[in-house]
């Protein structure tokens, strides 16, 4: 039998355990509620989430502007050089009509009237008389006059006015007989079917680069006032934290 203090000092022992076992006890029900973040800090939380989501948005949106920009100004170069090839077949269709052809008359008698127009013109604009008046103009700094002067010189001028009829007159003709030409050629059909193609490829591109840019700024927007919200909720939650007898403190 052991000694009566041994069994003593057992049964303080035994106690002393009890009370540390009871008093570590905890529930996982308290233990989660001890854990659980205070309401302002979830709101911080959130508030920073937020803000990460509109930067990672606004990012995303930044980095596919280069992609965008290249499709655009790669359309640009199709569509000039459709544009190029087309009229190039144009000359090429045209230039093979023999001048003794309804269209080769037409084609040529426009030809001729639209140099003779254009010759009208320089001759006029060239003349001692338009460039004196233009001096004047300049010199006083009559913007009224400068404005309307080449207007006003070239419809004064008869020589001018009569090429411009004959010009009118012979391109009301070739240009219906040229128009049924070219559509009667199936390799200007193909040409010009493939330069609208490319046109709207182009609009296409164009449109989805201004949605692009519509979207990015709105974002940048977005990013900014979700960045504010997170500042002033984490300074709330920290203010609080910072307060005598919070359990944060």
């Amino acid at each position: 039998m052991a000694p009566h203090g041994s069994f003593r000092g057992v049964l303080l022992v035994v106690a002393a355990m009890g009370m540390v076992v009871g008093g570590a006890g905890v529930s996982p029900a308290q233990q989660g509620k001890r854990n659980k973040p205070s309401p302002v800090d979830a709101a911080a939380a959130a508030a920073r989430e937020n803000a990460a989501a509109a930067q990672d948005k606004l990012t995303a949106l930044k980095e596919q502007m280069p992609e965008l920009n290249k499709a655009v100004q790669e359309a640009k170069d199709d569509v000039k050089a459709a544009a190029d090839s087309l009229k190039k077949l144009e000359s090429e269709i045209e230039d093979s009509q023999p001048s003794d052809t309804s269209f080769g008359k037409a084609r040529d008698a426009f030809r001729a009237a639209e140099k003779q127009y254009t010759a009208a013109r320089e001759q006029s604009l060239g003349s001692p008389e338009y460039k004196e008046k233009y001096d004047k103009a300049k010199e006083a700094d009559d913007t009224a006059t400068l404005a309307t002067l080449r207007k006003e010189t070239l419809e004064g001028d008869a020589t001018v006015q009569a090429a411009l009829a004959k010009f009118k007159k012979a391109k009301g003709i070739y240009e219906p007989l040229r128009t049924s030409l070219l559509e009667g050629d199936e390799k200007w059909t193909a040409a010009s079917e493939d330069l609208q193609a490319k046109r709207k490829s182009l609009k296409d591109a164009e449109d989805a680069l201004h949605k692009a840019i519509t979207q990015e700024r709105s974002a940048v927007a977005d990013a900014k006032k979700a960045a504010a919200a997170a500042a002033l909720a984490t300074a709330a939650a920290n203010a609080q934290r910072s307060q005598p007898g919070s359990r944060h403190h």
